[in-house]
């Protein structure tokens, strides 16, 4: 180890033989200090860029570059194309129709309609007597304009549409039946609007893409920015009022139609009573944010959608019933005529959030014996009642039922005999009735746990019996199934079997 005498005393020396001047302590007790080397600042070294940032931010360059395109080819589409040429009127599903083969010509109706394809709906004053017909009057909107059509009611399909910005109109659509007996269908289509700009933006036109096949509907702008009209004055409102004849044969009473359908956003529907009246081959209707109503309706296949908003009415259908929305009631009465026990006759109803009800009905055209039939009902967080009041004589019914956090009620009319499957031990109701085939027999519920379905789910069967049934002809006669599931919430099954 080396001393601090010596240390200092080579110091010295070293001092003594050069022109530099070292400051050292004066004496050995007083300490050491370093040295200070200037290694310069960081603001002075030299900055490498960094590769990563030079990626982020060519990335977010380009990505604000690519919105503004964006925005302005949106903003000024309207502007680069015309859209009163016949190729580019376009369909609910925005499909145009076929250029070799223009769209026909409106119904001229008391002179209203004198342009081929699209035209705009004409003012009519306070004083045109057809004010007294229109079905919604518009406070917020006070001037009115209208438009006449005539479909043929042999027309392969019947369609109505609106396109383009939904933030430019709404409306309703109501279809009646007549007693006249005519050979078309009238549409009168009524538009509210608060100036004149936003009148001339809304054209009705009259659509025929293939032969036989002819709709109305409103077109809008495409696009639009919805600052760009922050009071709603260049919004329309449209409504459709649909009559449809009676047959022009004296000798009927029902019209027969074979394709209804409805392609609308933010349209209410209404649908009056036309059992017994109209029947059709097929119904489509379709919305967005506003209910459909059906009082009375009959076809061979049903299909019912609509958005955030209500689904209620009563149907009357041979092969298949969907219905379907979201975040909204499904309140319906659906009966389902089974004409082929080769093909189930379905029906399906499912939403979220909200509750189901509804009551079924179903019918065999085989001498009220037989019958095959799907039901699903499905919902979340919402409770589902079902009811089936009637069910042909050895039928084949197949029901499933879904929901979440919320109770399940069934009822199983006395026709039904099958088993049952529930995700929770099921509340029985028993109401005394007589068999339904009248022979006096005895209506058994045996229910066993069963595991493979869940901790708490429960089994069982249904079936009338009596002293003289043969006992191997059972499995047989358990031809219908229904499933059951719910979370954490009570099952009511209300069964009707007899007393003792």
């Amino acid at each position: 180890m080396i001393l601090i005498d010596e240390l200092i005393d080579e110091k010295e020396e070293t001092t003594s033989d050069s022109d530099v001047s070292v400051n050292l302590p004066v004496s050995p007790t007083e300490p050491l200090l370093p040295i200070a080397i200037d290694y310069g600042t960081f603001e002075s070294a030299r900055k490498t860029p960094s590769t990563r940032r030079y990626l982020l931010k060519a990335f977010f360059v380009a990505w604000a570059i690519w919105i503004a395109i964006l925005c302005i080819v949106f903003a000024f589409k309207d502007f680069l194309k015309d859209d009163t040429k016949p190729g580019n009127v376009k369909d609910g599903v925005g499909r145009a129709p076929y250029q070799s083969k223009p769209a026909r010509p409106p119904i001229i109706d008391d002179n209203r309609i004198t342009t081929p394809s699209c035209v705009f709906a004409t003012p009519i004053s306070s004083e045109d007597p057809f004010r007294e017909s229109i079905i919604f009057m518009d406070q917020d909107r006070p001037n009115r304009a209208a438009a006449k059509f005539g479909i043929p009611a042999t027309s392969d399909l019947v369609h109505f549409f609106n396109n383009g910005s939904i933030n430019r109109a709404f409306g309703f659509i109501r279809i009646t039946a007549s007693e006249e007996r005519r050979p078309d269908i009238q549409v009168d289509v009524t538009v509210s609007y608060e100036n004149e700009d936003a009148l001339k933006t809304a054209k009705i036109c009259l659509v025929e893409e293939t032969p036989g096949e002819v709709g109305v509907g409103i077109v809008l702008p495409t696009f639009d920015l919805p600052w760009k009209d922050p009071g709603g004055s260049k919004q329309v409102r449209f409504d459709f009022d649909v009559t449809l004849p009676a047959p022009l044969d004296e000798t009927e009473s029902v019209l027969f139609l074979k394709k209804l359908k409805t392609n609308f956003t933010v349209v209410h529907h209404r649908i009056d009573d036309l059992y017994n009246r109209v029947n059709f081959e097929s119904v489509s209707l379709q919305t967005s944010y506003m209910p459909i109503s059906f009082a009375g309706l009959a076809a061979e296949e049903i299909d019912i959608q609509s958005r955030d908003s209500l689904l209620v009415g009563l149907v009357n259908a041979t092969k298949s019933v969907d219905m379907r929305t979201s975040n909204s009631p499904i309140s319906v009465q659906v009966a389902l005529t089974n004409n082929n026990t080769q093909h189930p006759s379905r029906v399906s109803l499912k939403t979220i959030n909200s509750p189901i009800d509804a009551v079924f009905r179903f019918y065999s055209t085989n001498s009220h014996h037989n019958g095959l039939f799907l039901a699903d009902v499905e919902t979340e967080n919402a409770h589902v009642g079902v009811y089936n009041d009637l069910l042909p004589l050895h039928s084949n019914l197949t029901m499933k039922v879904r929901t979440s956090k919320a109770p399940v009620t069934i009822q199983a009319p006395p026709e039904f005999e099958g088993t049952f499957l529930f995700s929770e031990a099921p509340f029985i109701e028993p109401r005394h009735v007589e068999d339904p085939e009248g022979r006096g027999r005895t209506r058994r519920i045996p229910i066993h746990p069963d595991r493979t379905a869940g901790s708490s789910a429960v089994g069982g069967a249904v079936y009338w019996e009596d002293s003289q049934d043969d006992a191997s002809e059972l499995p047989r006669r358990l031809n219908s199934s229904i499933e059951v599931e719910t979370t954490v919430n009570p099952i009511s099954f209300k069964l009707y079997h007899t007393a003792g």
